[in-house]
């Protein structure tokens, strides 16, 4: 799995390509989980995770919470590895 792009945004949070596809998380977990990797030099002004609430550690409802923390009950997050949950999907359409 290889980090294709990496770029940080003014939310604090950053946006990964990996494998063609975006995943957004924490800097503090980003910095854990791909050691090394280098960051764009400039930023993003607004991200799918402060956005559109999407993100490794956001839950699937798009309420913006943390798993595990949402009222709604679930303990999956919205993004798992660049895929977003057809639940999500499914609440979210227009």
């Amino acid at each position: 799995m290889m980090v294709e792009f990496a770029k940080r945004c003014d939310c604090g949070a950053v946006t990964l390509t990996i494998n063609g596809k975006d995943i957004s998380m924490p800097y503090s977990q980003f910095k854990s989980e791909y050691p090394g990797t280098k960051l764009e030099p400039d930023k993003y002004f607004a991200c799918n995770y402060c956005v559109n609430h999407w993100g490794t550690d956001i839950c699937e409802c798009g309420s913006g919470k943390n798993v595990g923390k949402c009222k709604c009950g679930s303990k999956k997050s919205s993004e798992n590895n660049g895929e977003l949950p057809w639940k999500f999907l499914r609440d979210h359409q227009r």
